[in-house]
């Protein structure tokens, strides 16, 4: 016979689930601290963006922890701060290339949409472990950033002064 536990755990802004089956932890466990450990390698976050569009950050990252972050439950996504406000704390999810063994690196471009509101502000990278944690709150390191966002660009100048790529985030 199968038993089935589901654990729900709500605490401010984080909601942990644990699914069980027979005593075995499914989904939603969370690890030791030490597991959330992070190198960034590399990150390229634009000084300026326009607002309301969404970019890409590359990112050269190292799991330095000592377990397997599977690629269906961390992800990279960010916090956006204008001065002590926060203006987004669950920014867009971006997957990694592949389940990250410890020790391992990954490249990837993060998607992260800008804010609406032209201003300046601080981006932080970060890692999340889905319906779990943000690696931060285990102690894990993030990239913090001070951006410019600009008015808006009309969609006719996108590329116009480069190669760049842009998208409306709406």
């Amino acid at each position: 016979m199968t038993h089935l536990r589901l654990t729900i755990i709500v605490s401010g802004m984080l909601a942990a689930v644990t699914v069980s089956i027979a005593g075995q932890a499914i989904v939603g466990s969370r690890w030791p601290d030490q597991e959330y450990r992070v190198e960034w390698a590399e990150v390229h976050v634009p000084a300026e963006v326009a607002a309301g569009v969404r970019i890409a950050v590359p990112v050269d990252m190292r799991n330095s922890g000592n377990r397997v972050w599977p690629a269906s439950q961390v992800f990279v996504s960010y916090h956006w701060f204008r001065g002590d406000r926060l203006v987004v704390w669950d920014g867009e999810r971006t997957r990694l290339p592949r389940d990250l063994r410890a020790g391992s690196r990954a490249a990837l471009a993060v998607r992260v949409a800008t804010p609406a509101e032209p201003g300046s502000y601080l981006l932080q990278l970060t890692l999340v472990h889905e319906l779990v944690t943000w690696f931060e709150q285990k102690g894990a390191t993030m990239i913090i950033r001070p951006v410019v966002v600009r008015p808006p660009i009309q969609s006719g100048d996108c590329g116009i002064s480069g190669p760049t790529s842009c998208t409306a985030a709406r």
